[in-house]
């Protein structure tokens, strides 16, 4: 399923744009987009447009799914060993030590926000 473990792009990068060119999906891909929650029909038409730009440039391009999982989980590293951080109380290991607390959420944006999926990644 294309749509397990992907967050929503936001409307505009998708349809909002014009003239959605390489160079617009190269720098997608360095910010490090996230995209849980996308329809099947968000990451295709994304697909079509990464497929361009590997055929321009002339090699291949790591997924951006792999992308999104490395940085997220490099970022939640980060935060779980800065105890300042404002977010480290939300990575509550459970007592067995091996997974986290999952977030319980009420409504889909927060559960489609960084750190409830972060969580998700980490006890995967």
């Amino acid at each position: 399923d294309p749509n397990s473990g992907v967050e929503k792009i936001p409307v505009l990068l998708v349809y909002g744009i014009p003239d959605f060119s390489v160079s617009d999906l190269l720098s997608l891909r360095f910010l490090g987009i996230r995209y849980v929650g996308a329809t099947i029909r968000d990451v295709k038409r994304l697909q079509r447009v990464e497929r361009s730009a590997e055929k321009v440039i002339g090699c291949k391009l790591s997924s951006i799914q792999d992308l999104y999982t490395s940085r997220t989980l490099r970022r939640a590293g980060r935060i779980i060993a800065d105890s300042c951080h404002p977010g480290h109380s939300l990575f509550d290991p459970l007592p067995s030590g091996r997974r986290l607390r999952s977030i319980r959420t009420r409504t889909s944006r927060h559960k489609n926000s960084f750190f409830p999926s972060a969580v998700g990644l980490l006890n995967a």
